[in-house]
Formats: C-alpha cells, structure tokens, sequence
C-alpha cells in the first residue's frame, strides 16, 4: 500500500506502473522482433519490408504507433 496518499492517488499512481511495466514489455517485444525488419539496401524491395512490419502491426507486436515511424524510415530510405 501507498501511504500518505489517497486512494485515487494510489489508483492513479498503480496505473502509471502498470503503463510502464507494459511499455517495457513492448519494448522488449519490439527488440526481439526488430531483427525481422533488415534495414533498406539498394537491392533489397520496401514493399516487402512493409509487408513484414504490417504483420508485426496486426500481430500487436508493435503499435500503430511504431508501424507509422517504421513506414516512414522505410518509405525515406
């Protein structure tokens, strides 16, 4: 128990660690799985680098969020 605070303050404040324990999960996810993402070569084709962050997406792998930024690098080169 939190003490000196209110019950919405301790509310407040387990939802704030428990978003945090859940980005770090993420994160961690992402990492394992970035390793699928190769980096853009000259030969290499982006649609198939879409393709593969796209599924990362729909699996919840990443947020769409994260595929947004990724299409990004991608789409810039």
């Amino acid at each position: 128990m939190l003490t000196g605070l209110t019950p919405a303050s301790q509310a407040g404040s387990c939802r704030e660690m428990m978003d945090l324990l859940r980005q770090k999960r993420i994160l961690k996810r992402i990492e394992e799985h970035s390793k699928e993402i190769k980096p853009l070569s000259a030969s290499s084709n982006y649609l198939d680098d879409l393709v593969k962050l796209a599924e990362l997406k729909n699996q919840g792998i990443i947020t769409e969020e994260e595929f947004q930024l990724q299409k990004q690098k991608i789409m810039n080169g």
